[in-house]
């Protein structure tokens, strides 16, 4: 039901080309320290990455998420255009170096920095045990109130074209 209603909100989001161009400014600003950047290959209504990862290509090493057909999640490095096929896949080799920061997408997020995604439990699994610093990308319309389930993992941080939220 949540994630119907915040598909719709996501997709109904006014100036959006303003929104994107401040959401990408105030990304690389906030990971502009990063060595190696991890980050999602939009797709559809959510926020649009593409413009970051190019630019942030520029100086530091970006991986994008290769999802598998159990919905475990490898990181790769790109190759090609970022266009992705239908489960958000873009061509690219297997990486397994260190990252220092994680860029995930989101249907929705509350006040205590927990996320909704998709369903499928991808990043939630893809970040247990790992030692990254975790950005949250959305639209401020996207922030509301639910209650965390208990296989859910907070993010350090919620970018808005706004605001920055932390923990």
């Amino acid at each position: 039901m949540i994630r119907a209603r915040m598909i719709a909100v996501r997709a109904a989001v006014s100036q959006r080309e303003d929104k994107q161009s401040r959401l990408t400014a105030r990304l690389l600003d906030l990971t502009k320290d990063a060595r190696t950047v991890f980050c999602y290959v939009s797709m559809g209504s959510e926020v649009d990455t593409h413009a970051f990862i190019h630019a942030a290509a520029i100086r530091q090493t970006v991986l994008v998420p290769h999802t598998n057909a159990d919905f475990s999640m490898t990181a790769v490095a790109p190759i090609g255009d970022l266009r992705p096929d239908r489960m958000g896949n873009v061509e690219g080799r297997p990486d397994t170096r260190e990252i220092d920061v994680a860029i995930v997408p989101l249907l929705a997020f509350n006040e205590r920095l927990y996320r909704i995604g998709y369903g499928k439990g991808c990043y939630d699994r893809w970040l247990i045990g790992r030692k990254v610093t975790t950005v949250g990308l959305a639209f401020d319309e996207q922030s509301v109130d639910f209650e965390a389930e208990p296989h859910d993992c907070a993010l350090d941080c919620v970018l808005t074209p706004t605001k920055l939220y932390t923990r």
